[in-house]
């Protein structure tokens, strides 16, 4: 069985890497209008895990993908800076990321909707997965009308089970 935290814990098979798909650590925007999920951190090997609702982008329409992850090893240093919010559910809608994947290392900065919300890594490599989890609706839960509880279900998770579509790697490669 292979879940998002199984995904997040492996290393590439190199074997799925996808030169045509959209590569989230080559374009700038690639990951707009994604929504961010959540993010792990695995600091026995400095690796960063990034989940994002693809269901909302048009970049990734007709991939097979609904949910993406990625995945930054190496990490040296994460920025991240949000606004207090009135509600306990929230859409982390992105409105831009910037790539700068040159030598020695990948550096990714992911605008939100409050124009001082943003996230920003540096890392040595990177990947992306795009992914299919197993249960996920077609579309996204109405965070303000429907039920905490059905906001989480409807949202990817690190231990829902999922089917690999591709993988993209940084320019310095995996």
């Amino acid at each position: 069985m292979l879940t998002v935290e199984s995904v997040f814990l492996q290393e590439v098979p190199l074997a799925n890497v996808n030169e045509s798909a959209p590569n989230v650590l080559e374009l700038d925007d690639e990951l707009f209008e994604t929504c961010f999920a959540g993010m792990k951190f695995d600091a026995v090997h400095l690796r960063w895990g990034l989940l994002f609702d693809l269901r909302t982008s048009l970049n990734f329409v007709g991939t097979g993908s609904n949910t993406g992850l990625l995945v930054l090893d190496g990490v040296t240093k994460l920025t991240w800076s949000a606004s207090l919010f009135p509600s306990e559910t929230r859409a982390w809608i992105v409105m831009g990321s910037r790539v700068e994947g040159d030598s020695p290392g990948v550096s990714i900065e992911i605008g939100f909707t409050g124009a001082t919300e943003y996230l920003a890594v540096e890392a040595t490599r990177g990947a992306f997965y795009a992914l299919t989890l197993t249960g996920l609706g077609r579309i996204q839960p109405d965070f303000v009308d429907e039920s905490d509880a059905n906001v989480i279900a409807g949202m990817p998770a690190w231990d829902r089970e999922c089917e690999l579509q591709s993988v993209t790697v940084s320019r310095n490669g995996w």
